[in-house]
């Protein structure tokens, strides 16, 4: 069985749920500055939870294959086909985290203040699939 450490994966998650609250209390049109400061931190931190889950996933996955090199050739959407497979993920959550994987990309590759609000607007449900995955991976260990 992979050795799995979730911990940096669940504080990240945990920073990611202040910022989230922090977010939710101000007034963007008051505290333009410090809103779009918080915003984009829970972009960030958004992006760096999604490739720490992808990381996790990917090293679970290993004990379902012949080599590790089988697993690091998977596209992220064959890994998290294979993780539902597995039941490490239910169907509706691959497709929620391949809506996620596309969010980040399109944030990655085209940053601006729409894209972090969709990020934003998403991070209710991505939290919630997050932390479930990462109790998921905890029990693996």
């Amino acid at each position: 069985m992979a050795v799995l450490d979730v911990s940096a994966l669940q504080r990240c998650l945990a920073t990611l749920s202040y910022a989230s609250q922090r977010l939710a209390g101000l007034d963007s049109a008051a505290d333009e500055l410090e809103y779009d400061v918080i915003r984009a931190a829970c972009a960030k931190e958004f992006e760096l939870t999604l490739e720490m889950s992808v990381k996790l996933l990917r090293r679970a996955l290993q004990d379902y294959f012949a080599s590790g090199r089988q697993v690091a050739e998977l596209t992220v959407r064959e890994m998290l086909r294979h993780a539902g497979v597995r039941g490490m993920l239910i169907l509706e959550e691959v497709d929620r985290w391949l809506a996620y994987r596309d969010y980040r990309n399109a944030a990655a590759h085209d940053y601006a203040q729409l894209k972090a609000d969709e990020i934003v607007q998403i991070l209710p449900h991505y939290q919630i699939d997050a932390q479930k995955l990462a109790s998921t991976l905890a029990r693996l260990l």
